[in-house]
């Protein structure tokens, strides 16, 4: 148990050096960063591929503080083409 909490606390580590982010947000607004990647094509398809299982909450793909896309969309927001 004391490892899967030191191997959270680095891969938050490494997620924060990484240019794109993947974060699931639960309903209670808990989140939780699910990939990350320097590259937008990769972040792109960790969150395409997220999507189907986030059955709660919200998924956001996001550079820094700018969202690219999250799911489900919010009313008026335009949908992005992948």
């Amino acid at each position: 148990m004391a490892l899967e909490g030191y191997a959270d606390l680095l891969d938050s580590r490494e997620a924060a050096k990484l240019t794109f982010t993947v974060t699931a947000i639960d309903d209670c607004g808990h989140s939780n960063v699910i990939a990350a990647a320097n590259n937008v094509e990769i972040a792109w398809a960790a969150y395409s591929a997220a999507i189907p299982k986030q059955t709660h909450g919200r998924l956001l793909l996001h550079q820094s503080a700018r969202i690219i896309a999250q799911h489900p969309p919010e009313a008026g927001q335009k949908l992005l083409e992948a």
